[in-house]
């Protein structure tokens, strides 16, 4: 079954506050949380309107059942060399600019999409039956008119490193830092995907605002695999960025697990590595999310003060012992604790 690993959730989490200052900061006027958080996108500027009022809005929770075994898209990722990394509060963002840019594409009944550049959120934004993933890749592809068409990757927790985004995930510059850096990353692992387990497909939105309509989604079903250390290094960075999934009338809606079931499921998987997401949902995700916080920050300060006060009682031990022996000399010595030898003139200048 789909699962999120501790790690990310941990990682996400002790990130919060520090993305909480970038927001202070930034130039944007939305966020995650707060009162620009997703639930308020839609009245922070006027042409941000869909992200409230629209009705083909993206994320969207699939069913399972709606899984495309075939047609998939015609997708070509070689190997990048080079690239133009942005890390924002909201994502990292990576821009092709090597000498093979142009021939990343996919096509979409006969329209030829060109790869724009792309982007991670932590978790993931699309759920399946209620369940989302770790993280999720987004390859926004631009056709010559301009229309949208994004290729959305799951990326599931596992024990061991990713080889083909090793070198992708580690030469990041820091936050809201922009830079061109050689990136060795074999993104023909993507191209396989929708073939080795079908993908979803629906007329959706942007993720973000200004939350534009008419873009065509394409969500492979079979979640390429990073390690914790991985996913752990861009969660620490861009913390909690995933928008809720939202109404689509393209689409039936789907429940969320109920609570029974996602319990049996998380009995089911034991020790075992599953290769679906968590049993949580969206509601599920933000409250644990807001208590963990809480918990993390209330372990720190107890930490804190404990170590505090263990630091102000050994210091006022090492004063008393002095306080002591300077008494006793006292005694024993008259006026030799405060006497200071005479010197020379000479010496004194």
């Amino acid at each position: 079954m789909y699962r999120v690993a501790l790690f990310s959730w941990l990682a996400i989490f002790a990130s919060t506050s520090v993305v909480a200052l970038a927001d202070a900061g930034g130039k944007s006027d939305w966020s995650y949380s707060g009162r620009t958080a997703p639930q308020f996108w839609g009245e922070l500027n006027p042409s941000y309107s869909a992200c409230g009022k629209g009705k083909l809005q993206s994320p969207v929770n699939f069913a399972s059942s709606l899984i495309h075994k075939k047609d998939w898209p015609e997708i070509h990722m070689p190997t990048l060399t080079k690239s133009n990394v942005t890390v924002s509060k909201h994502t990292i963002q990576w821009t092709p600019v090597d000498e093979h840019k142009d021939q990343r594409f996919m096509v979409v009944k006969g329209v030829k999409y060109q790869l724009a550049q792309f982007h991670i959120h932590t978790p993931s934004e699309h759920h399946v039956d209620g369940l989302f993933y770790d993280a999720e890749i987004h390859f926004v592809h631009k056709s010559a008119d301009g229309k949208l068409a994004v290729f959305g990757v799951f990326i599931e927790e596992t024990k061991e490193d990713n080889p083909a985004w090793m070198h992708l995930l580690t030469n990041v510059p820091g936050m809201g830092k922009s830079k061109v850096v050689p990136t060795l990353a074999f993104l023909n692992e993507v191209e396989k995907m929708p073939a080795r387990g079908g993908y979803f497909n629906y007329l959706g939105s942007l993720t973000v605002p200004p939350c534009n309509e008419g873009v065509n989604w394409f969500v492979a079903a079979t979640p390429l695999r990073m390690s914790m250390h991985q996913i752990n290094a861009v969660a620490k960075l861009i913390g909690f960025s995933a928008r809720p999934v939202q109404f689509n009338t393209n689409l039936p809606e789907v429940a969320d697990v109920p609570a029974a079931a996602a319990a049996a499921d998380k009995k089911d998987q034991g020790s075992t590595q599953g290769s679906r997401a968590s049993p949580m949902s969206s509601s599920d995700a933000e409250q644990t999310h807001t208590q963990t916080v809480v918990s993390h920050d209330a372990t720190e300060w107890l930490t804190i003060l404990v170590v505090g006060l263990v630091g102000v009682a050994v210091v006022a031990a090492l004063f008393m012992v002095r306080v002591q022996g300077r008494k006793e000399s006292g005694q024993d010595g008259g006026e030799r604790m405060h006497k200071v030898p005479e010197r020379d003139e000479e010496e004194r200048v």
